[in-house]
């Protein structure tokens, strides 16, 4: 796997660090997670669905301030 931080080799190691509770229970086996071997960056289940909840939002409002944009123009062209 690469890191989307450096594109370092990123490897599965346990996760001790984290308190059990903070972790899913739909894993599949123990508490892993994946670690970039060059800058450190962590990604677990957690976290890959909270960035993938945070860009799905991100995408929504651009197309929606693109989409009142698009609207706008369209008025003054109307006006016009």
């Amino acid at each position: 796997m690469t890191c989307t931080r450096c594109h370092g080799l990123m490897i599965e190691r346990p996760c001790w660090e984290r308190d059990s509770r903070q972790v899913s229970h739909e894993w599949p086996k123990g508490l892993y997670m994946w670690v970039c071997m060059n800058c450190g960056n962590r990604l677990d289940r957690t976290i890959a669905i909270n960035q993938a909840q945070q860009a799905a939002e991100s995408t929504y409002l651009k197309h929606a301030r693109i989409w009142t944009e698009c609207k706008r123009k369209l008025a003054l062209l109307e006006v016009g």
